[in-house]
């Protein structure tokens, strides 16, 4: 190898060191739209997860109102009364009321002479709910029966919680035997 071809060689070399300008462009461009896809990704998916999670909690503390109905607490929890039945209340259940952007669970007593929640006792609220997540339910109040689990509805009760932001849902069904159930809506709802 000669002298003169050498240097050439390392003349070609230094000339490669650096990117063009079109190069850095065209570079960056790609990782700005890959980065705004994942970013949309990742909206959409906690977003989702939002979802789920808000439904997971409705879900469980219906459980909680049935598992809590079904162990048949005794009438000592509810207050004597000098209210307009004159006469001890019972306890019959619990009941778990549904709104728009919270939900309650509560002990309901009763009466010899009223069957419905006379005096429902407030266990908690939960109303720490994000914004954009919502409740329809086709009953606002589901009570869910002492000793046997059931709800005092003869018919399928269904609620939807929905997303907003997403414009998806996901049902919840509670049979009148008290089986919850969970479904998932994944077109626009």
């Amino acid at each position: 190898m000669d002298k003169s071809n050498f240097q050439f060689s390392i003349f070609n070399f230094q000339l490669k060191k650096a990117y063009t300008l079109i190069e850095l462009l065209i570079t960056i461009s790609i990782i700005i739209i890959f980065s705004g896809i994942s970013i949309a990704y990742y909206n959409n998916f906690t977003e989702e997860k939002k979802l789920e999670n808000e439904t997971q909690k409705l879900v469980d503390v219906l459980d909680l109102a049935k598992k809590k109905a079904a162990g048949a607490e005794d009438s000592s929890l509810c207050p004597n009364s000098g209210g307009p039945f004159g006469s001890q209340y019972g306890f019959t259940g619990y009941r778990v009321n549904i709104f728009s952007n919270s939900y309650s669970l509560s002990r309901c007593c009763t009466t010899a002479t009223s069957n419905s929640c006379a005096q429902p006792q407030l266990i908690n609220t939960y109303n720490n709910i994000p914004s954009n997540i919502t409740f329809t339910s086709s009953q606002s109040n589901i009570q869910f029966k002492q000793l046997t689990s059931g709800i005092n509805s003869s018919t399928l009760i269904t609620i939807t919680v929905r997303n907003t932001n997403l414009n998806k849902c996901r049902q919840i069904t509670i049979s009148p035997s008290g089986v919850i159930e969970t479904t998932t809506n994944s077109t626009g709802c």
